[in-house]
């Protein structure tokens, strides 16, 4: 530790890491309703969902379909997320050819 000529403390700054979710919940609405799904990749995405609503409710900010958030390509993140609106799990919203923003994730019935 320095010690600055007016008598500060200079402690080196500390990195951050990303917030990274251990496990996240599967709501029983969420398995019965992906159960009417055979996409593999709607399961997917709906996981990733999950896993950033998560993440929102501790961090804050708002849940965007971006290809790096998804790993996903955009066509087949735009056809999974209309399913999952179609199902009931989530509302959306889009701009043009902008990421789709996730509005609400639907948790009960």
């Amino acid at each position: 530790m320095e010690i600055i000529d007016d008598g500060r403390d200079v402690r080196p700054k500390r990195n951050h890491q990303p917030f990274k979710a251990e496990w996240v919940k599967l709501p029983a609405m969420w398995i019965n309703r992906l159960g009417q799904s055979k996409s593999v990749s709607t399961y997917k995405l709906a996981h990733r969902i999950l896993g950033e609503a998560f993440k929102r409710n501790r961090v804050g900010g708002q849940i965007v379909l971006s290809r790096k958030v998804t790993g996903l390509p955009c066509s087949t993140t735009v056809r999974a997320a209309k399913e999952l609106a179609k199902l009931g799990l989530i509302q959306i919203q889009q701009s043009g050819n902008k990421a789709i923003r996730v509005m609400n994730v639907i948790l009960r019935e």
